[in-house]
């Protein structure tokens, strides 16, 4: 795995601001501002992948894959983990399920949710964990009458969404093995979740189009729900609580926007526009990482409205990079990790990959220093 460095730099071109790379120039739509990265390819993926799972967590970067790039394409569910900087290969973990969904879990482990065809596609979970000296995989087959959607929570407390019965459940082991609990809301099409301290957030999606989601917090003390928008949105399918704000975020791809709700208030308080289907979220230091068709726009907090500070302009990258997805970060190091995925088999080359980022001086002159 592997391959491909890119390096740019930033020069005055007609009063624009621009960046020059070995492969092409690349215009930014933000005014007066222009930035220096690193870009290295550390992973390529079959054009037929359509998993884009991907997480930083315990100092390692954990990518998931569903198909070889063998010919003719085969099944090949695994997870791949590498060191910090990406150059280094630590392992593969093979899961006997399509890796749909990853999180971290406990301090050196993350998990794995997913389903396989066989046995009426079956939803499984894989607990991953991180030895000093090797990797272990525990395995869990939930109950053919659930058929899993979503993750989130720790090894305290487990919940999983079920889009067939509305509801969201907690998951605990007992002593005669295991149980799944409703929560009370009934939550139509439960979608992403985060937690909130004892506040659960979920995406609620009406139907299996865009243009019908809203957000709900649901307070697991109360078992109580509250929703966040009178309407209904256009393509909510992100989810993020911001670690420097007590701020929930959310796209709407449909509108090309980014939505900002106060966490205590549960109500929308700014939206910023963010140009090619905002998508994935991560934070570097103040500022929030956007991802978007072709571009990351850093956005940060001024006079009480978030605006973007820096965009980057990924076109440069090639196909490669043609549909950034998932972002993630190392705050020690301050890199910035990208995968795009689209599954295309008809496109000549694949545009499932992932990249490790560096970011240069204004970056973080303007959200780390």
């Amino acid at each position: 795995m592997g391959g491909g460095h890119y390096k740019m730099k930033c020069i005055n071109l007609f009063k624009s601001v621009a960046c020059v790379c070995s492969i092409g120039i690349v215009l930014f739509s933000q005014s007066g501002r222009c930035d220096q990265f690193n870009a290295t390819k550390i992973a390529e993926f079959s054009k037929f992948e359509n998993v884009e799972s991907m997480v930083f967590h315990d100092n390692q970067l954990w990518v998931a894959k569903s198909i070889s790039l063998v010919s003719p394409p085969a099944y090949d569910n695994s997870v791949d983990v590498f060191d910090s900087s990406g150059r280094i290969h630590h392992a593969t973990l093979q899961l006997p399920f399509l890796p749909d969904r990853m999180y971290p879990f406990s301090e050196h482990q993350v998990i794995v949710v997913g389903k396989h065809y066989s046995d009426h596609w079956r939803t499984y979970f894989s607990i991953i964990t991180s030895n000093p000296e090797s990797y272990s995989v525990s395995t869990t087959t939930l109950p053919k009458n659930y058929q899993v959607d979503e993750f989130i929570g720790s090894p305290q407390a487990m919940f999983f969404g079920e889009p067939g019965s509305n509801k969201i459940y907690e998951y605990r082991r007992t002593l005669f093995g295991s149980s799944m609990t409703p929560l009370a809301p009934l939550i139509h099409g439960p979608g992403k979740m985060f937690m909130d301290g004892s506040d659960l957030w979920v995406i609620i999606r009406n139907g299996h189009a865009f243009g019908d989601e809203n957000v709900g917090k649901i307070n697991l003390d109360s078992q109580t729900m509250g929703k966040t928008f009178e309407q209904l949105r256009e393509g909510i399918t992100n989810i993020y609580a911001m670690k420097n704000e007590r701020v929930i975020v959310v796209n709407e791809i449909g509108r090309d926007q980014i939505l900002f709700i106060d966490a205590n208030a549960n109500r929308l308080t700014d939206t910023l526009p963010i140009e090619n289907a905002p998508y994935g979220f991560t934070e570097l230091g103040s500022c929030l990482a956007v991802t978007g068709e072709k571009s990351i726009s850093f956005v940060k907090k001024a006079q009480g409205r978030h605006e973007v500070v820096i965009r980057w302009d990924l076109k440069t990258l090639g196909q490669n990079m043609d549909a950034p997805r998932n972002i993630a970060v190392d705050q020690q190091t301050n890199r910035l990790y990208v995968r795009s995925a689209n599954m295309c088999p008809t496109c000549d080359l694949t545009r499932n990959s992932v990249f490790v980022f560096e970011p240069g001086a204004d970056v973080l002159k303007a959200c780390v220093d």
